[in-house]
């Protein structure tokens, strides 16, 4: 991927490949090997994901502050207890 430019607003799909030196517009949806353009995002999709990335962030800091890690449960003991108990 050297030197390829991404536009502002763009999405690239999971395991494309950016050709290298390879320029994409803005507010371009781009996917493949080798990616290409499949269409171009919508004013209402690109607010969307700016919104998205937003509270998953804001998801992610609550979920620091708030939760508290718990001590792993073994499943096989609790199993045969299930079972001893029918």
């Amino acid at each position: 991927m050297g030197k390829a430019r991404i536009g502002k607003n763009s999405i690239v799909a999971a395991g494309s490949v950016i050709p290298q030196n390879k320029e994409f517009p803005p507010d371009s949806l781009i996917m493949g090997a080798p990616a290409k353009i499949v269409r171009t995002l919508s004013p209402n999709e690109i607010h969307a994901t700016l919104e998205n990335g937003k509270e998953y962030v804001r998801l992610g800091r609550q979920a620091r502050t708030e939760y508290t890690i718990c001590e792993a449960v073994d499943y096989n003991a609790s199993q045969a207890e299930h079972t001893e108990q029918l």
